[in-house]
């Protein structure tokens, strides 16, 4: 009932203007993802809601004010709907052809309205192009300053506006009506109505809001000041993104990907202050655009202090690298196995027959307690023995002693000397990331065995390679930077969605590893063994 009271009180307002034509059909606006879409934009005659002023010194003025209006009003309210309905389209030619050039007017921002429209449509058309990191483009900036003359243009528009819509609040107030006000004024009209009645009518305004939606495109101006004002400040949004872009484009060393991360966020806290109906496509747009480049940021700024823990500089590459070479290169080191539980037993027959001659020579049991002190497994194991065996045995990292030594001894295969790595001992250095972290015992084992049943696999175009281990509930990513090292992600538990992110992860990190010129280039053409 109050819809259709207040329905009939628009129409009455509406007929007590002479100049308008009442067979006019009511204008209709169809709801296109929260954006107004006009259903019929070409219309003959649009005038204000309000009254002619009365002014006994201004009619004549009065008059050409409101025929101005009216003449502003229906420019507005036949191109920006359907405008702005083209643009969250992408139609961006068909933005363009909708303005008529032969259009007569008495107002003089019309060219600046024209200009302001074919500058929105352009300045859009190249931004989802992404025409700003071009090579005739990336190094300049034409597009921002094509978008700082466009929000120039629309804040001068507003401006040219804001008297009418002061015209209209003094004649008729559209966008806030009073409801204790109205009571107020026919309670001393109408002495029979308490202005209940009155003020459920003009809450109506509110509560419907097709209504409100016919009362606001069709002559509240300040709709369209909104829309300029808050349009000028949507647009400027796009120089910090550009310049986003660009900067990724332009930069050729390390990128600050936290303060890239801290800029999305605050644009994203900007876009969603809009609330404008013409605007709202746009927004949940850009909105959408922008969580997109936050998920890739914070993934980049997660990788970032990973790797800045993990490898401190390119110097600590390369003397991991170069450690590494040297370890290749000798014979023995490929048998470290072998090193590492043969050779102590040849150490303690060396010692034995040190120790009988040095008895049947002297014939002292002296000599014999000093030989045993000096010789004997205990200290050589400690570093008390010869230098010959002091180098040798310095070649052993203190630190991973104890992970290799918890496993169990494993054969060597035949022609040790040139096989490949194979067996728990053979792997002459582990490094751990968090620092302090325990070693992973538990997992040395699974982690050997699918390094060396795999080799194909990691050798691979994409060499990320994914194990589950259901009775450790634990996850293996795999993969081979060079010939001589290899990188390793335990992920605890078996959960399904984290598996791209780790895969995405490992990608990012061994190839920015192989690219950081620490590392030689991988073979991925598997090498033949030889034969002593």
């Amino acid at each position: 009932m109050r819809s259709a009271r207040a329905a009939d009180r628009l129409k009455a307002v509406r007929s007590e203007q002479p100049f308008r034509t009442q067979a006019q059909p009511p204008r209709r606006y169809l709801s296109a993802g929260s954006s107004p879409v006009a259903l019929t934009p070409s219309f003959s005659s649009l005038s204000p809601l309000y009254p002619l002023a009365a002014s006994p010194h201004s009619v004549v003025s009065s008059a050409s004010s409101a025929t101005l209006d009216d003449a502003i009003g229906r420019l507005f309210t036949r191109y920006l709907p359907t405008f702005f309905d083209l643009l969250e389209k992408y139609q961006y030619q068909k933005a363009l052809l909708i303005l008529e050039d032969d259009e007569e007017t008495q107002w003089k921002g019309w060219e600046a309205f024209k200009v302001m429209l074919k500058l929105s449509a352009s300045c859009e058309s190249t931004y989802h192009l992404m025409k700003y990191v071009e090579a005739e483009l990336v190094q300049t900036d034409t597009i921002e300053q094509l978008y700082g003359k466009l929000v120039v243009l629309m804040n001068h528009l507003a401006d040219e506006l804001k008297p009418i819509v002061e015209r209209q609040s003094i004649h008729f107030s559209v966008r806030t009506p009073s409801p204790s006000g109205t009571g107020n004024g026919n309670a001393g009209v109408n002495g029979s109505r308490t202005g209940d009645d009155e003020a459920g009518d003009s809450n109506d305004y509110i509560s419907d809001p097709m209504l409100m939606m016919e009362i606001a495109m069709c002559g509240d101006m300040s709709y369209y000041v909104e829309l300029l004002e808050q349009g000028a400040e949507f647009f400027s949004l796009r120089v910090p993104m550009i310049q986003i872009y660009r900067g990724l484009a332009l930069s050729t060393g390390s990128r600050d990907y936290h303060s890239i991360l801290k800029r999305l966020e605050t644009l994203l806290l900007r876009f969603n202050t809009f609330d404008h109906p013409l605007l709202e496509a746009l927004k949940q747009s850009a909105i959408e655009e922008l969580k997109d480049r936050l998920s890739i940021a914070r993934a980049l700024a997660l990788y970032q202090n990973a790797a800045g823990n993990f490898i401190s500089s390119t110097d600590g590459c390369s003397a991991v690298k170069s450690k590494s070479r040297r370890w290749k290169q000798n014979s023995w080191s490929s048998n470290a196995l072998y090193t590492r539980t043969d050779q102590e037993k040849q150490d303690d027959k060396d010692e034995q027959e040190a120790k009988q001659k040095a008895i049947a020579s002297t014939g002292s049991a002296d000599t014999s307690g000093r030989s045993s002190r000096t010789h004997s497994p205990a200290s050589s194991r400690g570093g008390g023995a010869s230098p010959a065996h002091g180098r040798r045995r310095s070649l052993d990292q203190q630190s991973n002693y104890a992970l290799f030594m918890r496993v169990g001894r494993e054969e060597n295969e035949e022609q040790n000397d040139f096989s490949e790595l194979w067996g728990l001992r053979s792997w002459p250095a582990v490094f751990c990331y968090p620092e302090g972290s325990s070693l992973p015992l538990d997992h040395w084992p699974n982690i050997v065995s699918l390094i060396m049943d795999n080799r194909s696999s990691l050798d691979s175009v994409r060499p990320v390679f994914m194990h589950a281990e259901r009775r450790q509930k634990t996850t293996y990513h795999i993969s081979r930077v060079d010939e001589a090292m290899y990188l390793v992600l335990l992920a605890e538990g078996v959960k399904k969605s984290n598996e791209k992110v780790a895969q995405d992860f490992m990608q990012t990190v061994t190839e920015n590893l192989q690219h950081s010129g620490a590392f030689a280039p991988r073979v991925l053409a598997a090498t033949t063994s030889t034969t002593a």
